[in-house]
């Protein structure tokens, strides 16, 4: 696995941003730790120090004390994962938004995005009433996700449609 780089911004918001590059392999334990007595050790110490402080600096403060014992970035990456991350990655669909453009165009790019969460995890059910449910569940959601992702100039006819009930 190779190197991530991410926009950071130290300290202020009138700093500077910084591109961070963070080695994957201190997450995944690809880069493995060397032995004490290894001339690596100390450059591996290092890097590990920095790929933890970027972690831990990133988290709220009541997450921090979860995490700041451990002693390599690989065992709080584990931990993080195995506490926060359930295998699917559904945070795309939240991340859609209108932002200017045309909202008949911006509701094509929400039907674009639904086929590729059905591949994701298809819907397993054989009962016909169960799965015109689910889908009526998921056509809720396609049209909960537009009103969110629309823009603020659409306030007050989000607020109406949203009050209306949907049978």
């Amino acid at each position: 696995m190779g190197d991530v780089s991410l926009l950071r911004n130290e300290g202020s918001s009138t700093s500077t941003p910084q591109i961070v590059t963070i080695q994957m392999g201190y997450l995944t334990g690809d880069t493995p730790k060397p032995h004490k007595l290894s001339s690596t050790y100390k450059k591996w110490c290092t890097e590990n120090f920095r790929v933890k402080r970027w972690l831990i600096d990133s988290m709220s403060p009541n997450l921090m004390s979860l995490f700041i014992r451990l002693s390599t970035t690989k065992q709080i990456w584990a931990v993080v994962k195995k506490t926060y991350y359930d295998g699917g990655d559904e945070t795309y669909l939240f991340l859609s938004q209108q932002t200017g453009v045309h909202y008949h165009k911006y509701y094509n790019q929400l039907q674009g995005i639904f086929p590729k969460n059905d591949h994701r995890s298809p819907i397993h059910m054989h009962c016909t009433v169960n799965m015109t449910d689910r889908h009526i569940e998921l056509d809720r959601l396609l049209v909960h996700l537009f009103l969110a992702g629309l823009d603020p100039e659409f306030d007050q006819v989000r607020r109406e449609i949203l009050c209306k009930d949907p049978k």
